[in-house]
């Protein structure tokens, strides 16, 4: 994410949230974490910059799973960021 003259390293999911929508009811949507970053982006610009695809969108049985699942994408995520900073 390119914000302010900022470079913030994170990760992003652009899809249809399968684990809590149907995909009939669904819009897709573009979410974006960005890791450590505990501040207000709301009505700025900001620029995505995709170095790797990760994986497919995937429907969890639970929120629970979900989570885990992110977790192990993080750390990827921050593993491949690591390696383009070198």
């Amino acid at each position: 994410v390119n914000t302010d003259g900022r470079k913030l390293n994170g990760m992003v999911n652009i899809g249809f949230r399968p684990t809590f929508h149907e995909l009939n009811e669904a819009e897709r949507t573009l979410e974006v974490y960005i890791f450590g970053f505990n501040s207000n982006l709301y009505g700025k610009t900001i620029n995505l910059e995709f170095v790797q695809f990760i994986r497919n969108e995937q429907k969890f049985q639970n929120k629970n799973e979900l989570i885990e699942q992110l977790k192990k994408d993080e750390k990827k995520c921050k593993e491949i960021l690591h390696k383009e900073e070198k």
